[in-house]
């Protein structure tokens, strides 16, 4: 049956998420984008005739052009989170490349599913996303105290390496400020204290987001092992891809544990 209660007020639907493609406005003569790390030579400057402003359930974003997806490619540095990876913006952009690769069950989000009320409290719970330390590591509020939350199944590696901090900027221009859902699994806390979570925006994962666009690395957790196979399965489409930290990659991919 469909779940209730405060800690998912107004999120629940007991039906799974549709996955759409999102056409751009009839007034702009502007082809769906492949979304993904291919080949698009970088213009010598931004041409702002390829960012036509788009619309998915209220929220406007733009892009991407050439210039953006090139950016992106090359990991260049930069101090504004819509230069480089505008592409990777919205929940729509999300949805798009979940809908390529064919990864809808369980990346649709947790209130897809039908739960107990009693299960779905002591599960998830809704929070506003106060800070983004890093592509896999949020500051919360819950129950009136800030909470460091760990994203499970995710690594970013260091400042300094690959796609470090494109990662820590994709993860700002999806959550910070939003109203997410986390999900807890085996263990509740790291040894450093943090919370270790899934963590749905817009009924998307975080987590698989980040490994299906290539800007993160699976890290299995033995204690937490809920979506192990759909994890691995976003690596593996990035991979196959050549996204992100996979571009140029020849690695034998992994099996789920």
């Amino acid at each position: 049956m469909c779940c209730s209660g405060t800690a998912v007020a107004n999120s629940c639907d007991s039906r799974p998420a549709m996955v759409h493609r999102h056409d751009g406005p009839d007034d702009h003569d502007h082809e769906e984008p492949e979304f993904g790390f291919d080949d698009v030579p970088a213009p010598d400057e931004p041409d702002d005739a390829d960012d036509a402003t788009r619309q998915h359930d209220g929220f406007q974003y733009s892009g991407p052009s050439a210039y953006d997806i090139a950016l992106s490619e090359r990991d260049e540095p930069t101090d504004d989170p819509g230069v480089g990876i505008r592409w990777l913006k919205s929940a729509g952009a999300v949805l798009l490349i979940f809908a390529a690769l064919g990864l809808l069950m369980s990346l649709v989000g947790p209130l897809a599913f039908s739960r107990d009320n009693d299960t779905v409290n002591s599960v998830f719970s809704s929070v506003r996303v106060n800070q983004v330390l890093d592509g896999n590591t949020i500051v919360v509020t819950l129950d009136e105290e800030l909470e460091t939350v760990r994203y499970i199944g995710v690594s970013v590696g260091v400042p300094g390496e690959s796609f470090f901090r494109t990662s820590q900027l994709a993860n700002q221009s999806w959550v910070e400020g939003e109203i997410v859902i986390m999900e807890r699994d085996g263990d509740d806390r790291d040894d450093e204290g943090r919370l270790l979570r899934y963590v749905y925006v817009n009924n998307q994962m975080v987590n698989a987001a980040l490994l299906a666009t290539g800007l993160a690395r699976y890290r299995p957790d033995p204690s937490n092992r809920r979506y192990n196979t759909e994890l691995l399965a976003s690596e593996n489409a990035a991979r196959s891809a050549e996204r992100g930290i996979w571009a140029g990659d020849d690695t034998p991919r992994a099996s789920p544990a």
